[in-house]
Order: C-alpha cells, then sequence, then structure tokens
C-alpha cells in the first residue's frame, strides 16, 4: 500500500498580486535581538552600528535616516535580486522613474543593518543562522565635498544613497 500523499503531484499556491503587494511588513526583532543584546553591544562596543527598517519611503529615504551627516552609502543593485513585483510596477506604470522605485519601495531589502567591514561577515553568518537571507549591498562612507555642491556653493551635508545598476535591476 502506498503511503498517504504518495504519488500526488504537489501544488503551490502563487500568490495573487494582491496578496503579494498586501502582505504585511516583515518584523527582524526575533533575528536581530540576540546581536543588539550580547555583552558587547550593551558595553557600547556592539558589531552593529545603526538599523533602517525599510519601509514606506524605500531605500532613498529610510537608509539616511540612520547615516551621519556627510557620508554617502553607496549601493550595488547587482548584489540582490529585485522581486519579480517591483519590476512588474515599474513596467505597469509606464517605466516609472528607478529614482522614484527605490524612494517609494524597498526593493527587497526589508532591514539595513549597518556594521563595520570587520564584523560583517559575523553578523551575516549569526543572521544566517537565524533563517535570514543577508546580502552585502553597499558600504557607506564620507562624502566628498563635489557630491554636496549646493547652489552659490553651499554645502548640503545630508546623507545621500546612492545606487548602482538600479534600472539594470528593475529591467
Amino acid at each position: 500500500a502506498a503511503a498517504a500523499g504518495e504519488g500526488v503531484p504537489s501544488v503551490r499556491r502563487v500568490p495573487s498580486l494582491g496578496e503579494v503587494l498586501l502582505t504585511p511588513t516583515r518584523i527582524y526583532v526575533r533575528s536581530l535581538l540576540p546581536l543588539l543584546r550580547s555583552e558587547a553591544a550593551r558595553a557600547g562596543a556592539g558589531a552593529i552600528k545603526a538599523l533602517a527598517h525599510i519601509t514606506g519611503g524605500g531605500l532613498l529615504e529610510n537608509l539616511p535616516r540612520v547615516m551621519p551627516r556627510g557620508s554617502v552609502a553607496r549601493l550595488d543593485a547587482s548584489a540582490w535580486t529585485v522581486p519579480e513585483v517591483f519590476k512588474w510596477v515599474r513596467r505597469a506604470g509606464g517605466g516609472i522613474d528607478p529614482t522614484e522605485m527605490a524612494r517609494t519601495f524597498n526593493l527587497g531589502i526589508g532591514m539595513a543593518v549597518v556594521v563595520s567591514p570587520e564584523n560583517a561577515a559575523m553578523v551575516a553568518d549569526d543572521l544566517r543562522g537565524r533563517g535570514e537571507t543577508v546580502f552585502r549591498i553597499g558600504r557607506i562612507s564620507a562624502a566628498d565635498a563635489a557630491a554636496y555642491a549646493g547652489p552659490h556653493g553651499t554645502a548640503a551635508a545630508e546623507p545621500r544613497v546612492v545606487i548602482e545598476g538600479l534600472a539594470e535591476a528593475l529591467d
């Protein structure tokens, strides 16, 4: 006799567009709390420097909230896979500008965890061990003066985000 379910093809239900768009924001507290509560973190020397939950406002508005003045985040859009739904939204919207997409949506990055380069592998391994998908998407550094040149030679030192290869990642 065959075991229950043997020989029966499995059917994976594909969610509707509405279900995908209305999926609630993911909360990362269970995965991040152990790193934030470590002995080193309590002593002020934790591996995590900042966290940015990428919700409304997308990557361009959420990441700068945790960056120092006069800095720039240089992200590489080829470092992660942009979910198909965002590519569809862009096409259905008549070719929405990639910058506007990054200002509106998280493009598949739900949480940006800012760490020093020497702690990146350890933090990534810890989060992967907790079931998270981790991508190293870029780096934050001091911006050169030209990046902040404003009108009449003034400098606006608000943090900025530059995403290389974004148009290609959204195609």
